[in-house]
């Protein structure tokens, strides 16, 4: 079924029917879950969207500058990992100004990660 839920989801970004605007609150509130393998779900999903969608689609995502911030300092490693890649993406589609207060906010080990 999750699976499922994807491939429509990832179709519907792809052909532009939704951005990921319109995904923020539910992707924002699997981010901030207490469940961890919520939290790490979400950041490989929304890496493999970005892989699928042009600057254009990502929106608030991009402006979601406490929310990547409280990604990078999770409890677990994996998902800190994972948001630094998340981080990473987000510069290379959108610009290190559009990220600036996100990037002021990592130490030098956690930029060397970016990738």
């Amino acid at each position: 079924m999750l699976e499922a839920t994807h491939c429509t989801i990832d179709l519907l970004l792809q052909y532009r029917c939704v951005t990921l605007d319109v995904l923020h609150e539910e992707t924002e509130l699997a981010a901030t879950s207490k469940v961890p393998n919520q939290r790490y779900a979400i950041v490989m999903w929304l890496l493999h969207v970005l892989e699928n969608v042009d600057a254009s689609a990502v929106g608030r995502l991009g402006r979601s500058h406490a929310l990547l911030l409280k990604l990078v300092i999770d409890e677990k490693g994996e998902i800190r990992e994972a948001s630094l890649q998340l981080i990473g993406k987000l510069c290379t589609m959108l610009g290190e100004k559009a990220l600036g207060s996100v990037l002021q906010g990592l130490d030098d080990k956690q930029r060397a990660k970016l990738g």
